[in-house]
Protein backbone atom coordinates (compact mmCIF):
# COMPACT_ATOMS: atom_id res chain seq x y z
CA UNK A 1 0.00 0.00 0.00
CA UNK A 2 1.25 3.55 -0.58
CA UNK A 3 2.50 5.46 2.66
CA UNK A 4 0.65 8.61 1.07
CA UNK A 5 -2.13 7.28 0.81
CA UNK A 6 -4.55 7.13 3.97
CA UNK A 7 -6.25 3.71 4.56
CA UNK A 8 -10.06 4.49 4.46
CA UNK A 9 -10.86 2.33 7.29
CA UNK A 10 -8.43 4.21 9.16
CA UNK A 11 -10.17 7.63 8.15
CA UNK A 12 -13.58 6.75 8.08
CA UNK A 13 -15.72 6.63 11.26
CA UNK A 14 -19.23 5.54 12.06
CA UNK A 15 -22.20 5.08 9.56
CA UNK A 16 -18.96 5.63 6.49
CA UNK A 17 -17.42 2.71 7.98
CA UNK A 18 -20.00 0.93 7.70
CA UNK A 19 -20.44 1.56 4.01
CA UNK A 20 -16.77 1.27 2.76
CA UNK A 21 -16.88 -2.54 4.46
CA UNK A 22 -20.07 -3.71 3.26
CA UNK A 23 -18.66 -1.89 -0.34
CA UNK A 24 -15.32 -3.90 0.36
CA UNK A 25 -17.58 -7.28 1.00
CA UNK A 26 -19.89 -6.88 -1.61
CA UNK A 27 -16.91 -6.62 -4.79
CA UNK A 28 -15.55 -9.40 -2.99
CA UNK A 29 -18.38 -11.66 -3.29
CA UNK A 30 -19.61 -10.64 -6.69
CA UNK A 31 -17.19 -13.09 -8.66
CA UNK A 32 -18.21 -15.79 -6.33
CA UNK A 33 -22.31 -14.82 -5.61
CA UNK A 34 -23.57 -17.13 -8.59
CA UNK A 35 -21.81 -20.19 -6.88
CA UNK A 36 -23.33 -19.79 -3.51
CA UNK A 37 -26.04 -21.79 -2.19
CA UNK A 38 -29.37 -20.67 -0.14
CA UNK A 39 -27.72 -21.03 3.68
CA UNK A 40 -24.45 -18.68 2.21
CA UNK A 41 -26.50 -15.99 0.45
CA UNK A 42 -28.22 -15.80 3.89
CA UNK A 43 -25.10 -15.23 5.95
CA UNK A 44 -24.14 -13.00 3.51
CA UNK A 45 -27.44 -11.06 3.58
CA UNK A 46 -27.00 -11.21 7.34
CA UNK A 47 -23.63 -9.66 7.64
CA UNK A 48 -25.15 -7.06 5.44
CA UNK A 49 -27.85 -6.58 7.18
CA UNK A 50 -25.85 -6.04 10.07
CA UNK A 51 -23.12 -3.15 8.63
CA UNK A 52 -26.85 -1.34 8.58
CA UNK A 53 -29.06 -2.45 11.65
CA UNK A 54 -25.80 -1.90 14.22
CA UNK A 55 -25.75 1.63 13.65
CA UNK A 56 -27.67 4.09 16.17
CA UNK A 57 -29.85 6.47 13.55
CA UNK A 58 -29.78 9.22 16.17
CA UNK A 59 -26.12 8.85 16.84
CA UNK A 60 -25.13 8.82 13.12
CA UNK A 61 -27.84 11.49 11.89
CA UNK A 62 -29.89 8.64 9.77
CA UNK A 63 -33.51 8.82 12.02
CA UNK A 64 -35.32 10.83 9.79
CA UNK A 65 -37.88 13.41 11.38
CA UNK A 66 -41.14 11.49 9.90
CA UNK A 67 -43.46 9.72 12.35
CA UNK A 68 -46.78 8.01 11.23
CA UNK A 69 -49.64 10.56 12.59
CA UNK A 70 -51.24 10.26 15.97
CA UNK A 71 -48.76 7.20 17.35
CA UNK A 72 -48.99 6.98 21.45
CA UNK A 73 -45.73 6.98 22.94
CA UNK A 74 -45.87 3.79 24.00
CA UNK A 75 -46.50 2.77 20.16
CA UNK A 76 -43.94 3.92 18.56
CA UNK A 77 -41.37 2.06 16.64
CA UNK A 78 -38.77 2.88 14.56
CA UNK A 79 -38.46 0.97 10.98
CA UNK A 80 -36.00 1.04 8.36
CA UNK A 81 -38.22 1.41 5.25
CA UNK A 82 -35.57 -0.43 3.10
CA UNK A 83 -34.86 -4.29 3.56
CA UNK A 84 -31.17 -5.01 4.08
CA UNK A 85 -31.50 -7.84 2.79
CA UNK A 86 -33.48 -7.30 -0.05
CA UNK A 87 -31.05 -4.43 -0.88
CA UNK A 88 -28.28 -7.15 -0.87
CA UNK A 89 -29.63 -9.25 -3.18
CA UNK A 90 -30.74 -6.52 -5.47
CA UNK A 91 -27.26 -5.44 -5.39
CA UNK A 92 -25.67 -8.66 -5.87
CA UNK A 93 -28.49 -10.04 -8.32
CA UNK A 94 -28.17 -6.62 -10.59
CA UNK A 95 -25.16 -5.07 -9.91
CA UNK A 96 -26.60 -1.09 -10.06
CA UNK A 97 -24.34 1.63 -10.87
CA UNK A 98 -24.03 2.63 -7.55
CA UNK A 99 -21.71 0.11 -6.79
CA UNK A 100 -19.01 1.83 -9.66
CA UNK A 101 -17.73 4.00 -7.00
CA UNK A 102 -17.38 3.78 -2.93
CA UNK A 103 -18.42 7.43 -2.96
CA UNK A 104 -21.84 6.39 -5.39
CA UNK A 105 -22.56 3.52 -3.21
CA UNK A 106 -21.94 5.71 0.43
CA UNK A 107 -24.95 7.92 -1.39
CA UNK A 108 -27.01 4.84 -1.67
CA UNK A 109 -26.19 3.38 1.17
CA UNK A 110 -27.11 6.93 3.48
CA UNK A 111 -30.65 6.01 2.09
CA UNK A 112 -30.92 2.24 2.78
CA UNK A 113 -30.04 3.13 6.73
CA UNK A 114 -32.71 5.78 7.46
CA UNK A 115 -34.96 5.38 9.41
CA UNK A 116 -39.12 6.04 10.23
CA UNK A 117 -41.11 5.97 13.16
CA UNK A 118 -44.13 3.85 12.46
CA UNK A 119 -46.64 1.64 15.18
CA UNK A 120 -45.33 -1.55 16.23
CA UNK A 121 -48.30 -3.00 14.52
CA UNK A 122 -47.40 -1.56 11.21
CA UNK A 123 -43.85 -2.48 11.65
CA UNK A 124 -44.93 -6.26 11.66
CA UNK A 125 -47.31 -5.73 8.49
CA UNK A 126 -44.44 -3.60 6.52
CA UNK A 127 -42.01 -6.54 6.47
CA UNK A 128 -40.67 -8.94 3.62
CA UNK A 129 -40.83 -12.67 4.06
CA UNK A 130 -38.32 -15.11 3.19
CA UNK A 131 -39.37 -17.53 0.66
CA UNK A 132 -37.51 -20.74 1.91
CA UNK A 133 -35.30 -21.10 -0.98
CA UNK A 134 -33.26 -18.54 0.14
CA UNK A 135 -34.95 -15.36 -1.39
CA UNK A 136 -37.53 -12.99 -0.85
CA UNK A 137 -40.81 -12.48 -1.06
CA UNK A 138 -42.59 -9.17 -1.79
CA UNK A 139 -45.89 -8.64 -0.92
CA UNK A 140 -46.50 -5.10 -2.01
CA UNK A 141 -44.18 -2.82 -3.81
CA UNK A 142 -42.46 -0.27 -0.69
CA UNK A 143 -44.87 2.64 -2.20
CA UNK A 144 -48.13 0.45 -1.72
CA UNK A 145 -47.19 -1.55 1.86
CA UNK A 146 -46.78 2.52 3.14
CA UNK A 147 -49.49 4.14 0.87
CA UNK A 148 -52.27 4.58 3.64
CA UNK A 149 -50.31 5.75 6.20
CA UNK A 150 -49.74 9.81 7.00
CA UNK A 151 -46.52 10.73 7.87
CA UNK A 152 -45.73 14.19 10.19
CA UNK A 153 -42.52 15.88 9.78
CA UNK A 154 -41.33 16.45 13.01
CA UNK A 155 -38.95 19.41 12.01
CA UNK A 156 -41.81 21.07 9.69
CA UNK A 157 -45.00 20.42 11.05
CA UNK A 158 -45.71 19.55 7.37
CA UNK A 159 -47.93 16.21 6.55
CA UNK A 160 -46.74 13.49 4.19
CA UNK A 161 -49.21 10.89 2.46
CA UNK A 162 -47.98 8.18 1.79
CA UNK A 163 -44.16 6.86 1.93
CA UNK A 164 -42.58 10.12 2.93
CA UNK A 165 -38.84 9.05 1.79
CA UNK A 166 -36.99 9.25 -1.90
CA UNK A 167 -36.69 5.13 -2.99
CA UNK A 168 -33.40 4.28 -4.93
CA UNK A 169 -34.53 3.19 -8.43
CA UNK A 170 -32.24 0.17 -8.20
CA UNK A 171 -34.00 -0.76 -4.79
CA UNK A 172 -37.27 -0.65 -6.05
CA UNK A 173 -36.25 -2.48 -9.33
CA UNK A 174 -35.22 -5.47 -6.76
CA UNK A 175 -38.98 -4.92 -5.11
CA UNK A 176 -40.11 -5.30 -8.52
CA UNK A 177 -38.41 -8.47 -9.75
CA UNK A 178 -39.38 -10.47 -6.04
CA UNK A 179 -43.08 -9.18 -6.20
CA UNK A 180 -45.61 -11.87 -4.87
CA UNK A 181 -48.25 -12.21 -7.91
Amino acid sequence: MNDNVPNPLAVLKGWEYQAYSAFKKLHDLKPIFHLLGKEEVIFEAHNFYDRIFRLDAKKFNTDTPFEKENLTRDDKCRDHPFSARLAFRAIMTDWPLCMNTFDDFKVEFKKIIMTITISKKDNQNVKLKPDGMGELIVPKLITDRYKDMVFINKDTGEKNEGFPLEIPEWYLEGERKRLSS
